[in-house]
């Protein structure tokens, strides 16, 4: 917002202007060592003597829409029941990993009442996709958001998980008008050292980025970067209500300047730490208590969340549980690097044998090495997944069947396993194996139909009764 206040202009001037980011696609790509490049005024801002008059949709539900320029960039858009085109509203975008925008809406609508705040996602940006590409449609989506709606140009925020986490990052390192980002289970790209935006971290206790999240946040404490960072007692997935709301609140407290919302959520923090402390959270309630407590001084009073602070790291075991706290991160740390540097090498003899360090059923559910040991199976999927993909590229059959049978052992419920024995199968035209396969993955909770009448590998099954069968299972 610097850039704003050297106009010396009143605030009520300067939200009448209206404000477009500016997306450059080869700005996007320079690496975020290199720092925040800062657009001039003349780059971010665009002045229209007579601004037209902004767009009425129906409000208090999901609607699906695209750009007025660009049919297939399309996004969900939830309106509060307040909405008024005639007055501004802050804006929340959010990046699904799986270009589900109308997902988050959905589950956070009331977020949108609660605050006031309108809310898109994008049905278009997803994992796999250049940066480019990306950015380019971000740039039609929020031109074409600002143009339609009465957007607050000063409150102008982004939300994403995991892949999408990171897409909302990396876009606003490299833009000026960005106020905020929620990163939810993926970390920040590059330097976090002075970041333009305010920003929240949120992680699954259970969720296979906690690692990197946690060391991130380590960092932006070292460097005092402002920040929050929030957990939740679950795994690799989009956070529950309450805990977007508290993100949400860390960024919508500094930008509305409501000392309401600052003391609401100077409360919510407090019972946050109550609870992490009774689920033997104990280092983690002292960092939420020290974030709160840097986020929201001089917004309201931080006496309480002080003295909770105060009296958790002054308490006798609180040294105790930092030290199980830092064996922990070191013993995740160690199991990661052994899984990945032996997945290519060893057989499953030496897989069970180095399952057992990490067999979750001799732990209590609520102590902090149960988490550990979740986090690092669910990190463990992820590479058998990764590992596969890149076995079919390859197309060497023996090194897939040993992928495969390790990903059904490490993650059995995953209906991915399944699906991938599926394809090996019909690679050796073992037809009977294949169907055996997707019917397993069908009972597993398989539902992409799409991508089963896609995939090239399965057309010779199209004419087998069970694989219709298959097909009806999985849902239309």
């Amino acid at each position: 917002r610097d850039h704003l206040l050297a106009f010396s202009l009143p605030l009520s001037v300067i939200r009448s202007m209206k404000l477009f980011i500016i997306f450059s696609p080869l700005l996007f790509l320079l690496p975020s060592c290199e720092g925040h490049k800062q657009n001039t005024v003349a780059d971010t801002i665009a002045i229209q003597a007579a601004p037209p008059a902004k767009e009425n949709f129906p409000v208090g539900n999901v609607l699906q829409l695209h750009c007025k320029n660009d049919s297939t960039n399309r996004f969900a858009l939830y309106l509060p029941t307040g909405y008024d085109n005639k007055k501004e509203f802050p804006l929340l975008l959010f990046f699904d990993p799986h270009a589900d925008g109308t997902l988050p809406l959905e589950k956070y609508k009331r977020i949108a009442e609660k605050y006031g705040v309108l809310l898109a996602g994008s049905n278009v940006s997803k994992n796999g996709m250049d940066f480019n590409t990306t950015g380019n449609l971000v740039n039609t989506l929020l031109a074409d958001l600002q143009n339609r709606l009465p957007v607050d140009s000063l409150q102008i925020f982004l939300c994403g998980f995991s892949g999408g986490a990171r897409v909302a990052g990396m876009i606003a390192l490299n833009h000026t008008g960005i106020a905020g980002v929620i990163g939810c289970s993926a970390s920040l790209p590059g330097n976090s050292a002075s970041l333009p935006f305010y920003y929240t971290g949120i992680a699954g206790l259970c969720d296979m980025n906690y690692l990197e999240m946690r060391t991130q946040h380590q960092q932006m404490d070292s460097l005092k970067t402002p920040h929050a960072f929030l957990l939740f007692p679950g795994k690799h997935e989009w956070a529950p209500v309450q805990t977007m709301d508290d993100a949400f609140a860390f960024q919508f407290c500094r930008t509305d300047g409501s000392k309401k919302s600052a003391v609401n959520l100077s409360e919510s923090m407090l019972r946050q730490s109550n609870y992490l402390v009774k689920n033997g959270q104990m280092p983690a309630a002292a960092d939420l208590l020290h974030d709160a407590i840097s986020s929201l001084e001089g917004l309201c009073n931080t006496e309480k969340l002080q003295k909770k602070n105060d009296s958790l790291i002054g308490h006798p075991d609180f040294k105790r549980a930092m030290a199980v706290e830092n064996k922990i991160l070191r013993e995740e740390n160690y199991f990661q690097r052994q899984f990945a540097s032996a997945i290519s090498s060893e057989n499953m003899d030496w897989f069970e044998q180095f399952f057992k360090g990490i067999d979750t059923s001799l732990t209590s559910k609520k102590a902090p090495v149960y988490f550990m040991r979740k986090r690092t199976w669910a990190y463990m999927s992820l590479v058998c997944y990764s590992y596969c993909n890149q076995a079919f590229q390859q197309g060497n059959l023996q090194v897939i069947g040993h992928y495969t049978d390790l990903y059904k052992r490490v993650d059995p419920q995953n209906s991915e396993w399944a699906y991938m024995k599926a394809k090996l199968a019909m690679m050796s035209s073992d037809r009977e194996n294949a169907l055996a396969a997707l019917e397993t993955c069908a009972g597993l909770g398989f539902k992409d139909r799409a991508r089963l009448e896609q995939e090239p590998a399965f057309k010779p099954l199209f004419t087998e009764k069970r694989f219709q069968e298959i097909l009806k299972s999985v849902g239309k």
